[in-house]
């Protein structure tokens, strides 16, 4: 018996990410994180498994980004990644740069330096998508990241259902 196989996602692309930016619900701290986190993971051509934790109780300051693991430089951040899916040697550590892109909307170190100043975190082992709202620690996990944004998908009109967390990543 033949299997069929999966149709793959669609990349989201930049302009997918400009139009989500004129309708994103800034006053929703998990859209805010969620803004924050697919520009990097755009930008970084990252996997949501590296980006964020399946919950808060499931985070691992070993496999999912920290606060601390991104480093932020003149006209650059760095993203420090102890662990990844396709490392061949496991004490190997990956550093990437995610360049300053002057005059882009979507310029992945103005948000990520906006977004660090808005909402400091009062500790850099927390995780990266994180911030506090009333006292208590809020976290993007991975099924809200790719709620919202197949929310913001089906306002912005493409067939939600064709788009995944990897269509960012292959964008």
């Amino acid at each position: 018996e033949m299997s069929v196989s999966a149709r793959p996602k669609a990349p989201l692309e930049a302009g997918h990410i400009i139009m989500i930016s004129n309708i994103l619900d800034t006053s929703d701290p998990l859209h805010k994180l969620f803004f924050v986190a697919m520009v990097i993971q755009f930008f970084g051509c990252l996997r949501k498994s590296n980006l964020l934790p399946p919950s808060l109780r499931a985070f691992s300051s070993f496999h999912h980004l920290t606060r601390g693991d991104i480093h932020q430089v003149p006209g650059a951040i760095i993203l420090t990644l102890p662990w990844m899916k396709n490392l061949q040697n496991k004490s190997d550590i990956v550093t990437l740069p995610i360049a300053d892109v002057p005059g882009s909307i979507i310029n992945p170190v103005e948000i990520y330096n906006s977004f660090t100043a808005e909402c400091p975190l009062p500790s850099p082992k927390l995780p990266a998508f994180s911030l506090i709202r009333a006292g208590k620690l809020i976290t993007l996990s991975q099924q809200q990241y790719i709620d919202i944004l197949k929310q913001y998908l089906t306002r912005l009109n493409p067939p939600a259902e064709a788009y995944s967390s990897h269509s960012v990543r292959r964008g």
